[in-house]
């Protein structure tokens, strides 16, 4: 398997895999404060997002992830090369 995955409109185009998106726990920086926050995005779509005073918004996770600064996090057998 590649890190490239067919287009499924454009055959001849081919698309970036990016393992930064889908459901799962991220590891998302802060942009208030440059700290590194966990918040887990459902199958729906949804948010998890831990509660208190250093805690994330729904709106922050969402900035920090088009910044490319939400990571999900797996585990090593999840990995495919």
């Amino acid at each position: 398997m590649t890190n490239r995955d067919a287009h499924p409109r454009c055959p001849h185009e081919t698309q970036e895999y990016d393992p930064n998106t889908g459901p799962g726990w991220y590891e998302v920086i802060n942009p208030r404060n440059a700290t590194t926050c966990i918040a887990h995005v459902h199958e729906d779509g949804s948010l998890y997002l831990p509660e208190g005073e250093a805690a994330l918004t729904a709106d922050e996770f969402a900035f920090a992830a088009a910044r490319g600064n939400a990571h999900r996090l797996v585990r090593a057998d999840e990995v495919t090369s």
